[in-house]
């Protein structure tokens, strides 16, 4: 039964391979994987970086800022529930990075509104820019490998176009030689020849 599955598989491989704008958005993506690693590995980065910072500042084991009647608010203490571990606070963030919206934070802006501050400058980087930088990079590879397509494509259309100039070049030449071989032998003369170039 899994080989039938993976039969399936195949099945939609060769049809990405037969359908021609499908095959080069598949081969652009696998040439902009290059390029999104490596804005991935920074997206990592700043993700880890901005997640020790949450969890030290924001959550439940710091009493920096949280201290009073403030910090016992429910919301506020769920809130900060998020800020667990390092890797709760990366699954948080990337979240609020890509469902665009930091409402989930409300409370924690009211009691420190420095912490919404932050909160923009974290969304417009992680979002506006690295994003846009990783569709770009995507964009650029599709753009290239489409290109570098096109181009094979027009290769492999001047070649049939000198096949065929060599094939009519060859019928022509055949056809003269046809001529200049007056006594059917298959060959020409010294004679003919001559006659056959210079005339």
């Amino acid at each position: 039964m899994q080989m039938l599955r993976l039969l399936r598989i195949v099945r939609l491989i060769r049809l990405v391979k037969m359908i021609g704008p499908l095959y080069s958005l598949a081969l652009g993506i696998a040439e902009a994987m290059q390029g999104m690693f490596w804005v991935l590995i920074f997206l990592f980065m700043m993700l880890y970086t901005t997640a020790i910072f949450t969890t030290r500042m924001i959550g439940p084991g710091s009493d920096l800022l949280f201290e009073g009647e403030a910090a016992q608010d429910s919301d506020i203490v769920e809130n900060r529930e998020m800020f667990t571990t390092v890797g709760s606070s990366m699954f948080v963030l990337f979240e609020s990075m890509s469902c665009w919206s930091l409402m989930q934070f409300v409370p924690i802006f009211r009691l420190y509104p420095v912490i919404r501050l932050l909160a923009v400058f974290f969304y417009i980087f992680a979002n506006w820019c690295l994003l846009a930088v990783m569709t770009g990079v995507v964009s650029e590879k599709m753009l290239a490998t489409r290109e570098k397509m096109r181009q094979e494509e027009t290769g492999t259309g001047n070649l049939e176009i000198a096949g065929e100039a060599l094939a009519q070049l060859g019928s022509a030449l055949a056809e003269l030689f046809s001529k200049a071989d007056s006594d059917g032998s298959g060959s020409i003369s010294r004679e003919a020849w001559l006659q056959l170039v210079l005339f």
